[in-house]
């Protein structure tokens, strides 16, 4: 899960496996459930009694979990991202195995998640910077040391007759 805005009380799945199929992903609040013991305190074991200890978790209650592993993503700062979780209908004996998992998945669900919300603002600054570009009323391109065109604002593209596509990676237009 990444959280969905600065207060850090609700979070978006990113990926659900559940009852041998893939689930779609939906938001929910953190208040009163497990995951937000995870962003709080770390590492939560919970080897059943989930619906006992988390009464007003009735995402947990609908889907009828038992038992409950989560452990918090952070980003390479170290700052937490989101939970990540591994539930069950049946009480767990031996959690060794759960936890050993969700560490090393954790580990590598983290990296992920960061490069997402990296390529994110990546996607979002490039859009920013192609509605100043565009904002500009006279032409402007702009090329690589080999000559290719890289892009251009809407004047030049309105100016050619051409559309962006026709533009990017010729070297002559």
């Amino acid at each position: 899960c990444e959280f969905t805005d600065d207060t850090k009380t609700a979070v978006r799945t990113v990926a659900v496996y559940s009852d041998g199929k893939i689930v779609p992903n939906f938001e929910f609040s953190l208040a009163d459930t497990p995951c937000e013991l995870v962003i709080k305190h770390g590492l939560q074991e919970f080897k059943s009694g989930i619906m006992d200890n988390f009464h007003l978790d009735h995402m947990a209650q609908q889907m009828g979990i038992e038992s409950y592993f989560g452990i918090p993503l952070k980003d390479s700062k170290g700052n937490v991202l989101g939970p990540m979780a591994i539930m069950g209908r049946k009480p767990v004996q031996d959690s060794s195995l759960a936890v050993s998992m969700l560490k090393l998945f954790a580990f590598r669900a983290s990296a992920e998640l960061e490069r997402m919300q990296n390529e994110k603002k990546l996607q979002d600054n490039l859009h920013f910077l192609q509605s100043l570009i565009d904002s500009i009323p006279n032409p402007v391109f702009y090329r690589n040391t080999e000559g290719q065109f890289l892009g251009c604002n809407v004047s030049m593209q309105q100016m050619l007759g051409k559309d962006i596509e026709d533009i990017v990676g010729k070297t002559l237009i």
